[in-house]
């Protein structure tokens, strides 16, 4: 499997960011940095790996054919999801020396893990060098619009400190806590 670019949409885009907040350019990175991929028996593809600032997430994604990827769902790694992932890792490197997104397929994936569902095997998969080298230097990026809010000095110290224990940039983790408010709000 060969990918040359992604499929975004409002649809994945918001699931992503407000069911579990995951900016696309994270999953994207996923791809861009050594994924270990396997195909479910579902017939979906799932990328184990890490982003850039090391945060590890699970993509559940489909194949459109025509080297084109569509991001389904997404998490940060549970304890059981991080160890098969280095498992099968240690493994690997020892053997070398539609415009809406089916909430059917994202809500089975949350209620019953992936891991379950895969089938024995690797995926075989590359990403196009082109993409990889955007992914990387950070030009796929969406464009977020600036807020500017006034906080007290004493939170902003605490958020940093919260988001360094995370290995996260704290502007993430204030997105992050805000999707999950939007969340909350919306009861999605």
């Amino acid at each position: 499997m060969r990918i040359s670019d992604f499929d975004w949409d409002d649809g994945n885009v918001l699931h992503l960011a407000l069911g579990h907040g995951i900016e696309p350019e994270e999953a994207e990175e996923v791809f861009a940095v050594a994924p270990l991929l396997r195909k479910t028996r579902r017939g979906h593809y799932v990328a184990f790996g890490r982003t850039c600032s090391g945060r590890l997430l699970v993509v559940v994604f489909e194949n459109r054919g025509k080297g084109l990827a569509r991001v389904v769902t997404g998490w940060d790694m549970n304890d059981s999801e991080r160890r098969y992932y280095i498992r099968q890792r240690e493994h690997r490197a020892m053997s070398k020396r539609t415009t809406r997104i089916k909430e059917d397929v994202a809500e089975y994936y949350k209620r019953h893990g992936v891991l379950g569902e895969l089938e024995d095997g690797t995926v075989e998969f590359a990403l196009d060098e082109e993409l990889r080298r955007q992914i990387l230097a950070g030009r796929r990026t969406r464009r977020l619009q600036n807020v500017s809010i006034k906080l007290d000095p004493a939170q902003i110290q605490a958020l940093r400190k919260i988001a360094t224990m995370k290995s996260i940039p704290y502007q993430t983790l204030i997105r992050q806590w805000l999707a999950e408010g939007i969340r909350k709000e919306l009861r999605l």
